[in-house]
């Protein structure tokens, strides 16, 4: 493999095993075992681009949407377990409707349907990332709730920082960073 599809690969690895997810038994060892590897791969996908200087928009794009799958497949895997109630569900569908909206702006005013890297999202990510291992040690309601909270908070900010951008900038930290895509 060439170094120059390093990370990439990485990227495909983690959606394949994303999917995966979903044929394991739900918080069985092999689920955590392939649950793990999606994680690590995610961080290492974009060290490897960073450190190799092979980071592209197709990269990043994929990235994007390997979280999503991965994601996805988790809340499948996990809704059984936490029994959302009907006001976490709604909470949850307001915040994919936020995320959508975000995303559509970005299409409009830039060309490309894409999602942001703010230190929001990332930190959301990481939550979101912990919620089935918090499982085995707590009942599922505080680690929603502060998931729902950091999500709602990360994707009101990706839209507020999609709507005043005068360019498109997927890597910026947050909507008080210093940079010159954000209209002052």
């Amino acid at each position: 493999m060439k170094i120059k599809y390093a990370a990439n690969l990485i990227t495909l690895a983690r959606i394949v095993l994303a999917v995966v997810l979903l044929l394991l038994p739900p918080l069985g060892l092999a689920f955590i075992l392939v649950y793990l590897i999606c994680g690590l791969s995610d961080v290492l996908d974009g060290y490897i681009a960073r450190k190799t200087k092979t980071e592209s928009a197709l990269g990043s794009r994929m990235d994007s949407v390997a979280d999503f799958i991965f994601m996805m497949s988790v809340l499948i895997v996990i809704y059984p377990i936490i029994k959302p109630s009907l006001g976490i569900l709604l909470w949850i569908s307001g915040i994919a409707l936020i995320r959508f909206v975000a995303v559509g702006v970005v299409w409009v005013k830039f060309g490309t349907p894409a999602m942001l890297h703010t230190l929001a999202n990332k930190a959301t990510g990481i939550l979101f990332f912990l919620l089935p291992l918090s499982l085995a040690l707590v009942s599922p309601t505080v680690p929603v709730l502060v998931l729902c909270i950091a999500a709602t908070l990360s994707a009101v900010e990706e839209l507020a920082i999609d709507i005043l951008s005068a360019s498109f900038q997927p890597d910026i930290g947050s909507i008080f960073s210093r940079n010159q895509a954000i209209i002052n």
